[in-house]
């Protein structure tokens, strides 16, 4: 009875850790998704606050002359 109820265990928890790899392969290419929109992002905001100085610094000389 003890090895009956190990190999059930056994494949019990075999069938867990597929999962888990499973998942955890999903997860991974989520965060991979996630770490590339952040870095388009941040690129975009990079461009928008050069703008943004940009524009004050003309602003700034306007006011200037």
């Amino acid at each position: 009875m003890t090895d009956d109820f190990n190999a059930q265990l056994a494949e019990h928890l075999r069938q867990q850790v597929a999962s888990l790899e499973h998942a955890l392969t999903y997860k991974q290419r989520d965060i991979e998704d996630y770490g590339r929109r952040l870095a388009e992002a941040r690129a975009a905001l990079a461009v928008v606050e050069r703008r943004l100085t940009d524009a004050n610094s003309v602003r700034i000389q306007d006011g200037q002359r």
